[in-house]
């Protein structure tokens, strides 16, 4: 892999080549539950099994050894914990392989090695080595670290296995990129200050692992923190990729379906969208859902043409039944029926809870203020047995942001109408947990930029004179605006102070790393600066602005966050937050 290239999915995808190809023979492979998510992000089933590995297990699972594996070798890829140091003394003790090859996927302690060393009483290990490879990467510029909640704000959260977690993967994204940093951070986060500083210890504690030649220029690891930007994760989104992971739950590139999408009992319920291998999914990952509709329409017809068939496909239900009537079309076209399935299963839920006049009130609040009809709106929306509780809490969530601070913006009569919708005390309590974590007072930065004058006016300019032209598309995460100031030189130092390195005035390498965990709305921005993605008409302004900034410096952006949030992980990691404030 070359120096310069900023891909966390090829640099995760080599280190696996590299211990599959390194060995001949028969072998086995041997995981933990976090490298098994790893690998299998870049390596599918098929591919392993053509380097000759027969055997695939999880080393917790492993049984007393067996006689008949001694002609196998064991590759055996785990993370450098305590839990897996148990677990190989107790392997090596009896081994079930006549070698073994172990690959950590970050830094080995010196004790650990010496266990390793006293337990391999067999000699059976042939060879220890670090390979990078501790990060969940799901595309060339995103990755994330399964991390919920992700916390470290005091000495004592510092010292937690969620923060160290978060160390341990930032570490390895750097090696594994072969990038040694200037690292800066929101000033206003004790998280982010925290992750830095101890990042930046690891890092001259490693100093030697850190000689990369050929880069120029530092690149920059930016570390921010999502309490700056609340609403991007509350709003419903209309790319394929975030409907996926908002409607029916994305993890690790894959999407479980329930007997409600219709998918009958013999067939696989678990179906993967990953760009890697379905030449679809990348065309269409990131259109809207009018488009992504006209996309598949085009390919179920293009089917219908080659076997003269003439059944109307005038709808998404038409093209289901069609798929369901034709069985060579299930046996040779399995990717689009999966498309189809999946689309008709949105669409289903579309319908079912209002959701597009839910998010053109989501994309009104987020985007303009109104706050006396924004309430009616809200109180109407929340007494329609269509509306789901869960949209009915982020309405009132999305509007209790917005207004907060304003005088006369009392929420009784909105709390009261989340408990007569039926949500519990426990639902209603994120109304003041969201604000108390993510309000106004927590946050630095103008997340609705409306709180200045130019703010205001360039608000007023684009509603005035057509530059809305999707209301659903209207809102822009916060993120484009800093990436706008980062690939411009703007970013103030003061607000985002340098821990290690020094800075150059711009840069062309930039790893933002989102503590509090990142979006496919904000991927979809990183991919449209990077130029992944076409320009189009509805691109909003930041985004557009650092696009063409990017494509003048040759800038390159990889997103990290701690994990990939839709609203209901978002909301599942307030409240763990506001546990541990509670009890700490």
């Amino acid at each position: 892999m070359s120096d310069r290239i900023m891909d966390i999915q090829r640099a995760v995808t080599t280190y696996a080549q590299q211990m599959l190809t390194s060995i001949d023979g028969i072998k086995a492979l041997l995981l933990d539950d976090e490298t098994a998510g790893i690998i299998g992000l870049v390596s599918s089933q098929t591919e392993i099994t053509q380097h000759d590995v027969y055997l695939v297990e999880r080393l917790k699972a492993r049984e007393k050894g067996d006689e008949s594996q001694r002609h196998i070798k064991a590759i055996v890829f785990v993370r450098p914990t305590a839990e897996n140091t148990i677990l190989l003394r107790k392997e090596l003790a009896s081994p079930s392989f006549g070698e073994y090859y172990i690959y950590f996927s970050n830094t080995i302690r010196r004790t650990l090695l010496e266990d390793l060393a006293d337990a391999d009483v067999h000699s059976k290990v042939v060879e220890v080595k670090e390979y990078f490879a501790d990060v969940y990467s799901l595309m060339p510029h995103l990755f994330h670290l399964k991390v919920n909640p992700c916390v470290g704000a005091s000495r004592s959260m510092s010292q937690s296995s969620q923060f160290e977690r978060v160390i341990d993967g930032l570490f390895a994204v750097l090696l594994a990129l072969k990038k040694q940093p200037v690292i800066r951070f929101d000033e206003s986060s004790p998280l982010c200050r925290n992750i830095a500083e101890r990042l930046s210890v690891r890092i001259d504690q490693e100093r030697n692992l850190f000689n990369f030649q050929g880069s120029s220029q530092a690149p920059l690891l930016l570390l921010l923190d999502r309490k700056e930007d609340p609403v991007t994760p509350l709003l419903n989104q209309w790319t394929y990729e975030a409907m996926a992971h908002e409607l029916l739950t994305l993890k690790n590139n894959r999407v479980v379906l329930n007997e409600s999408t219709g998918v009958g009992s013999g067939d696989v319920r678990e179906v993967v969208l990953d760009q890697r291998i379905d030449d679809f999914y990348r065309r269409n990952m990131f259109l809207n859902f009018g488009e992504l509709g006209d996309n598949v329409k085009h390919l179920v017809d293009s089917f219908q043409v080659q076997h003269r068939s003439t059944d109307r496909l005038d709808t998404i239900d038409d093209m289901m039944k069609f798929v369901e009537n034709y069985p060579e079309f299930k046996k040779t076209s399995h990717n689009v029926s999966k498309h189809v399935t999946l689309l008709s299963e949105l669409s289903k839920i579309v319908d079912r809870n209002r959701l597009l006049d839910v998010s053109e009130l989501e994309q009104d609040i987020a985007c303009r203020e109104s706050a006396v009809e924004h309430k009616a709106q809200v109180l109407n929306f929340l007494k329609s047995y269509k509306v789901t509780k869960e949209d009915k809490l982020k309405l009132v969530l999305l509007y209790s942001l917005r207004y907060e601070r304003a005088g006369d913006m009392p929420l009784g009569a909105l709390i009261q109408g989340l408990y007569s919708a039926g949500l519990g005390s426990d639902k209603v309590s994120l109304v003041n947990a969201v604000t108390q974590q993510a309000g106004a007072s927590a946050r630095r930065g103008d997340v609705f930029n409306n709180q200045s004058f130019l703010a205001k006016a360039r608000s007023s300019v684009k509603r005035g004179f057509g530059g809305v032209t999707n209301v659903y598309t209207q809102h822009e995460p916060l993120l484009a605006s800093i990436l706008d100031d980062t690939i411009r030189g703007r970013l103030r130092l003061d607000e985002y102070p340098v821990v290690h390195g020094t800075p150059a005035q711009t840069c062309r390498e930039v790893v933002v790393f989102i503590a509090g965990g990142a979006t496919y709305e904000e991927s979809k921005c990183v991919a449209e600066i990077n130029g992944y993605i076409s320009a189009t008409a509805q691109e909003n302004s930041f985004t557009a602005s650092a696009r063409a900034a990017s494509k003048m410096n040759g800038t390159r952006i990889i997103l990290g966050g701690s994990t990939i949030h839709n609203s209901a992980s978002y909301l599942e990691e307030i409240a763990k937050k506001q546990t541990m404030m509670s009890t700490s």
